[in-house]
């Protein structure tokens, strides 16, 4: 089977080569929009096939059912295969190489739960691991090595009640220990990651909606945290930034206020404390939707995201603000991206080897939900919607119309695979290992199966189905107590 995957991965290949020889024949506009299932909630940049050149990993959600993850393997020269899979909880998506192998994996997550997806190492997505079982919609603040056992932890935090946060350490094996650091507060308690002082470790940074509880730094002393204050303004999120030119990482706070101004402050790091600048109003401001040195000066810029929400007298648009390295925001560009841009997010880095970071938009938008657009960063301090090379997609065949039912489960599932045809089925525990496998060797309408055997007792587990086709659709399984 590895083996026909790996001639159905090469025939896409020289299809898209032999796509881009006839688009060089014969010039035409080059895309910038690229079509996905309904509803990319997330984006994400990362070399996902470790050739060298950035690719782009979108996570599309259905009402956190049917979700699907798609990648855009991206060639080097900004040309683009697309790559679609079924997933299970793929509204917000991040990209960190989990299990040490070099290759980045995917986490996701969904109202309430957490996963990741192994990287196949061939352009696909392996085993899928249960991380963790919450309530509170659970979102993820950062990724490091926060215990400095040489794999990556999780830090998360819920954004509805029970407000909190905390660590999912993780093991090494593809399992994570949870601590939670769940702290007093009548909102959501959001933490992010960087390192602050000068002892090479990963230090968190805590922000709360709440104007009576500080932001707060806790420099990592694992398994102890040295916590101090530093402001009591309800400053709703935080970065690690690049502020001025000395050795010591800044931090870079915003308020959002949604109808009316955003507030935007920098705290210098002066190694023993932090000196506050003035802190600057945009009247048009949304939110920070991502940071990155766009003009290769050496100061952190940011994107700010721009739309029509609350009768704002403004297009949907992209704002670039770039840093001075004074403590000064430079307005120099807006880029119109679309009518009622609603909830999107940007993603940024570099697509087309030109060594500036271009940006990734996601396009929830009404009417048509389901597009991601690259803006390209010239290198002269302005971002286009058309690039220099010729883009196409290759489109693998795929179907999310399979269902599992009843799910929960008293112990016994139906499936209905639509439009496909199961080849065989595994069920998994959360650790990774194959419990039961079952394998079909003709097309049915409907597959039932008994699931009351030895070593599967009420929990939780993923259910793998294998297509024809050769695509992976992981479910999530919950096997209750029988009545």
């Amino acid at each position: 089977m590895k083996m026909a995957h790996k001639n159905k991965i090469s025939s896409l290949i020289n299809i898209g080569i032999l796509l881009l020889f006839v688009f060089q024949c014969y010039p035409s506009q080059a895309q910038t929009i690229f079509k996905v299932p309904k509803y990319p909630y997330e984006t994400c940049i990362a070399d996902y096939d470790q050739d060298g050149d950035n690719d782009i990993i979108v996570g599309c959600n259905f009402s956190f059912e049917d979700d699907s993850i798609v990648l855009f393997v991206n060639d080097g020269w900004g040309n683009f295969e697309k790559l679609q899979f079924a997933a299970n909880g793929a509204g917000f998506i991040y990209c960190e190489d989990l299990d040490n192998d070099g290759y980045p994996d995917i986490i996701t997550r969904d109202a309430d739960s957490i996963f990741f997806y192994k990287n196949d190492q061939n352009n696909g997505i392996a085993d899928a691991y249960f991380i963790r079982d919450a309530e509170g919609n659970p979102f993820i603040g950062g990724i490091a090595d926060i215990d400095l056992d040489s794999y990556s932890d999780i830090i998360y935090y819920n954004k509805t009640n029970p407000f909190g946060w905390g660590v999912l350490f993780n093991n090494g094996d593809c399992s994570f220990t949870d601590s939670s650091f769940v702290e007093s507060s009548d909102s959501w308690l959001r933490p992010s990651i960087g390192q602050l002082n000068n002892d090479n470790q990963p230090d968190i940074l805590v922000t709360t909606l709440v104007q009576t509880d500080s932001v707060h730094v806790l420099y990592n002393n694992y398994p102890d945290f040295l916590r101090n204050n530093l402001a009591t303004a309800d400053w709703a999120e935080g970065y690690t930034t690049k502020t001025n030119n000395d050795s010591l990482n800044d931090i870079t706070l915003y308020r959002p206020l949604y109808i009316g101004p955003t507030w935007i402050t920098s705290l210098i790091n002066k190694g023993d404390h932090f000196h506050t600048c003035d802190t600057l109003e945009f009247v048009n401001g949304t939110s920070i939707k991502t940071v990155n040195d766009f003009n290769r000066d050496g100061y952190d810029d940011f994107a700010m995201l721009i739309y029509q929400a609350n009768n704002l007298p403004v297009e949907d648009s992209v704002y670039i603000y770039f840093n001075d390295g004074y403590c000064g925001l430079t307005h120099e560009q807006s880029i119109y991206v679309g009518d009622y841009f609603w909830l999107a997010t940007i993603s940024s880095g570099d697509l087309n080897g030109n060594g500036y970071p271009d940006l990734v938009v996601r396009g929830f938008s009404m009417p048509t939900p389901d597009y991601i657009r690259i803006l390209w960063n010239d290198g002269t301090g302005h971002f286009i919607d058309t690039n220099s090379v010729y883009v196409f997609q290759n489109e693998k065949h795929f179907s999310n119309e399979i269902h599992i039912y009843p799910n929960p489960s008293p112990g016994s599932i139906s499936i209905n695979p639509g439009a496909e045809k199961i080849t065989a089925l595994r069920i998994v525990d959360l650790k990774g290992s194959t419990l039961v496998r079952w394998e079909f060797s003709s097309s049915q309408n409907k597959i039932t199966l008994d699931l009351r055997i030895p070593g599967i007792k009420p929990g939780i587990y993923i259910c793998i189905i294998e297509l024809e086709n050769e695509d992976l659709v992981f479910k999530k399984l919950i096997i209750n107590k029988p009545n």
